[in-house]
């Protein structure tokens, strides 16, 4: 995703040819020895070309949920919002960047 907004400055719009919504789910279920030790903070940006939202649950019996949704609002990109499109992409690929992490029940 970074590669699709890697320059840093453009001379023509940024044409994607139709508004965007992107909408994941996935759960991990742990297995019975491993406990969830800690998740990622809930995230949410918007601006006038789109909007990123993740969320983490944990649910029972030991599962984890997370829920990404992103929005572009626009098909075209004008060169005066391309910032902000790049900006948008950017949080993107650092939101998803977080870890949770889960530890291994030790037994005394």
């Amino acid at each position: 995703m970074i590669s699709l907004v890697a320059s840093k400055e453009r001379t023509h719009p940024y044409v994607i040819g139709y508004k965007m919504m992107k909408d994941s789910k996935i759960t991990i279920k742990l297995p019975e020895d491993y406990n969830l030790y800690f998740l990622p903070e809930n995230f949410s940006y918007k601006n006038s070309v789109g909007s990123i939202n993740l969320w983490w649950k944990q649910l029972p019996n030991g599962k984890i949920e997370m829920s990404f949704k992103m929005k572009l609002e626009k098909a075209e990109i004008p060169v005066k919002e391309y910032g902000k499109l790049r900006e948008l992409f950017n949080l993107t690929v650092k939101t998803l960047q977080n870890q949770i992490v889960i530890l291994k029940k030790v037994e005394r």
